[in-house]
């Protein structure tokens, strides 16, 4: 049976053990996680007294899991980047998955040196239902110096790709959306306006320059 239960409305985290977390809508308001040292906004918890907040999805990250992209270890969760005692003050250090900075929270292999970011950590390995290609189920795949197909930047890491399509996709571009292209000739750089969405956590609107392909 599937689990309905709602969220804690209280609860105490190792990142903040001074005072508990009280679960508080953010509504429209942003917020910065203490936790992955990303900003967020909806349900956090939150310390009014100390203005510490974590996203919900970090309060209640497994302590351990396995995953794809390495599959030798299970990965532990490190509420302090370098076993140190607060995340607001680390050195950022790269996620193996995604390259981008790591500064607050991460999923680490300590004897192999592997990081992910939390959010990085549970991509699923395929992906169904993609607003920018719902025609088939894309596969996670290594980085390849294609371009992302969404926003035209060379995916240097992991990307979701379609095989019979051609289609590459940064992980957070997966459900991007074309709201409106102005096409020059074909081959031609042409200036196309994109709006995308990045999951839950923020909104791009974005003027892009990419290369068109031939037209056969």
């Amino acid at each position: 049976m599937a689990n309905t239960s709602r969220p804690a409305r209280l609860i105490t985290h190792p990142t903040h053990s001074y005072h508990a977390l009280v679960l508080t809508a953010a509504g429209d308001n942003t917020f910065l996680c203490d936790g992955c040292r990303c900003h967020g906004s909806g349900l956090c918890y939150r310390c009014a007294r100390c203005d510490f907040n974590l996203h919900e999805h970090c309060a209640t990250c497994p302590p351990t899991l396995p995953s794809f992209a390495h599959p030798q270890h299970a990965l532990t969760l490190e509420p302090f980047p370098d076993g140190g005692g607060s995340s607001r003050d680390a050195a950022p250090r790269d996620c193996d998955l995604c390259r981008g900075p790591i500064k607050g929270m991460s999923y680490r292999c300590r004897p192999c040196g592997f990081h992910l970011h939390p959010t990085c950590a549970l991509l699923p390995p395929a992906a169904a239902g993609s607003a920018f290609h719902p025609e088939h189920v894309l596969a996670l795949v290594p980085a390849a110096p294609r371009p992302c197909s969404a926003c035209g930047k060379e995916c240097v890491v992991w990307r979701y790709r379609c095989d019979p399509c051609r289609i590459d996709l940064h992980p957070g571009c997966l459900h991007a959306a074309k709201s409106a292209v102005v096409v020059a000739r074909p081959t031609r750089r042409t200036a196309m306006r994109f709006g995308i969405e990045l999951g839950r956590r923020f909104r791009i609107g974005a003027t892009l320059t990419v290369d068109r392909p031939k037209l056969n």
